[in-house]
This record gives C-alpha cells, sequence and structure tokens, in this order.
C-alpha cells in the first residue's frame, strides 16, 4: 500500500492457489481487499492489470463467478 505521494505504507505477501492468470490476479485483488480492509485508513485505491477482473470487482450487478474464465 502506498500514500497519496507514492511512500510505501505497507505490503505482504501471500501464496496463490492457481495457475489460471486470470483466477490468480482476482484472488490476489480480493487477498489486497481483505488486508486493506484490516488497515486504518477509510479509503484505498485498488489497481490491476486484467480490466475483466477490475470491472467484475467494481460492478454492482456482476453474477461474479468464482471459476473465472476469459
Amino acid at each position: 500500500m502506498r500514500d497519496h505521494h507514492g511512500a510505501l505504507l505497507a505490503a505482504f505477501a501471500d501464496p496463490i492457489p492457481s495457475t489460471e492468470p486470470m483466477e490468480a490476479e482476482a484472488l490476489a485483488a480480493i487477498a489486497s481487499m481483505e488486508f486493506a480492509m484490516t488497515s486504518p485508513w477509510r479509503f484505498i485505491v485498488l489497481e490491476g492489470d486484467n480490466s475483466k477482473v477490475m470491472n467484475n470487482l467494481i460492478s454492482k450487478t456482476s453474477s461474479w463467478l468464482w471459476r473465472i474464465s476469459d
């Protein structure tokens, strides 16, 4: 996690139990949000490389399936 100046505030590493890139990105995003929920910050910005994963995470109408396919 970085602040608005780009200074490092916190970091973590966790094994991702997937070899599928899209599923791994989704699991990493979820782990990041869970980590952020334990922080004292009220607002965060989540960034990711996969637009399909990011769009599903922000969609209010998405019928998110835990098995993601291309």
